[in-house]
């Protein structure tokens, strides 16, 4: 079995920021804590909780008595999600307009050890890797066993059983070109048990986090008015730098919402979308920062923030209501796993990863290797 070769990025990680201990989540549990400066009593708390739930369940009764015509119904199940280290939970809301209701979970603060996904309310759950700088499949497909990263992955206990350590474990991979390196990833991948989605779904993979809609698109447009702009050559060439940089985000945009469109549209079979995401922050865990060449100036002006994540909901939520849009059965689904989700995308009968970059190229090529109809 031969492909064409996936282009290769350095193995270093795109533009992000550190999510650090005084945002509210702990290095040890990256989860958020909410701490009260004054115990109160059961009777505030339960009053608390009952006025909260009240004011939400008002707010999204007045949502499906407005504008909204109501979702398309589901057969996705309630799920409880929980953290791991690194890996807190942020809920994404596809109800509602763009107001407190649903932006008060999209800051670091809020994002959470738990999170209860209840499909029927249109409520989901999307886990948030605030240090996913180690375990970059499509990175290390042109890495060496020696390089940082894989230096981790080959050592931390996290990583038993994975489908990079098991590759890295044998030095035919270590040896092997590029194609070779995607033959035997596909064959380690065809291998794994995971769920294959039929000719009547399409499984949506979709970027989120370091690349938030509305954050790189404001940066984007920046980058796009200083490019031809400057005094000097040295001020022209910063900004060239800057502009290109921002337009290797990946972004997922007007232009991709419609080529997903326009699959489901001349593919009427789909009766059911199946959005997977993960926010993704390619920063290394604390005490690790040395080993990001560009640690300094990505912790500084590429990391997650409550514009990334916001900006990740709305992406979310657009591309949510022009799937319900079109009678669609629409679910959003997050995975803690990485080899789970290769594996799902690699045998889904319909699949799309539409922004374009290194592991969207490699799950593609993995796809149309091993997909099932």
């Amino acid at each position: 079995m031969s492909v064409v070769a996936v282009p290769q990025r350095k193995w270093y990680p795109r533009k992000t920021k550190l999510l650090r201990k005084q945002h509210g989540v702990t290095s040890d549990h990256g989860s958020s804590k909410t701490r009260w400066s004054v115990l109160p009593s059961v009777a505030t708390v339960v009053a608390t909780v009952a006025t909260v739930a009240a004011v939400t369940h008002g707010a999204r009764q007045m949502w499906i008595a407005g504008s909204h015509t109501g979702a398309v119904p589901t057969s996705q199940l309630a799920a409880t999600l929980t953290a791991n280290p690194y890996q807190p939970l942020m809920r994404v809301r596809m109800w509602g307009d763009t107001n407190a209701a649903n932006q008060e979970f999209c800051v670091v603060s809020a994002l959470s050890d738990r999170c209860d996904v209840i499909p029927s309310q249109e409520e989901f759950c999307v886990y948030v890797n605030t240090n996913d700088f180690y375990y970059r499949m499509s990175d290390m497909m042109g890495a060496s066993r020696d390089s940082f990263p894989m230096t981790r992955v080959m050592s931390d206990p996290r990583y038993d059983g994975s489908l990079l350590r098991t590759l890295f474990s044998d030095d035919a991979f270590e040896h092997s070109d590029p194609p070779t390196r995607t033959d035997m990833l596909a064959t380690a991948a065809n291998a794994k048990q995971c769920e294959v989605y039929g000719d009547d779904t399409l499984l949506l993979h979709i970027r989120s986090g370091d690349s938030g809609w509305i954050d790189r698109a404001a940066a984007r447009g920046e980058a796009d008015a200083e490019a031809d702009m400057g005094e000097g050559d040295d001020e022209k060439r910063f900004n060239k730098s800057k502009h290109d940089n921002v337009q290797r985000l990946g972004l997922i945009d007007a232009n991709a919402i419609a080529g997903v469109m326009n699959y489901l549209d001349s593919t009427p079979q789909i009766n059911r979308v199946i959005m997977r995401t993960t926010l993704h922050f390619g920063v290394p865990e604390p005490g690790d920062e040395g080993n990001d060449p560009d640690f300094a100036s990505d912790s500084e002006h590429y990391g997650i923030s409550g514009a990334s994540l916001w900006g990740s909901n709305s992406m979310l939520r657009d591309i949510y209501n022009q799937i319900q849009a079109r009678g669609k059965e629409t679910w959003v689904t997050s995975n803690a796993d990485a080899d789970q989700d290769a594996c799902e995308y690699a045998k889904a009968c319909h699949f799309i990863s539409p922004d374009g970059r290194g592991f969207s190229q490699l799950m593609t090529t993995l796809n149309q290797m091993l997909h099932r109809c």
